[in-house]
């Protein structure tokens, strides 16, 4: 899960996903454009 969502986005300065447990992620991105693209192209 978390190769292919970093993967996916290619995130500038690179992301942190933490397995939270009970299907729950915690993705922390380095910098705001990278959270406002992955937001923006979210379903």
């Amino acid at each position: 899960m978390h190769s292919i969502m970093a993967n996916l986005w290619h995130p500038i300065g690179g992301v942190s996903i933490s397995d939270l447990g009970e299907k729950r992620f915690r993705f922390r991105f380095y910098t705001v454009v990278n959270i406002d693209r992955v937001l923006q192209s979210s379903p």
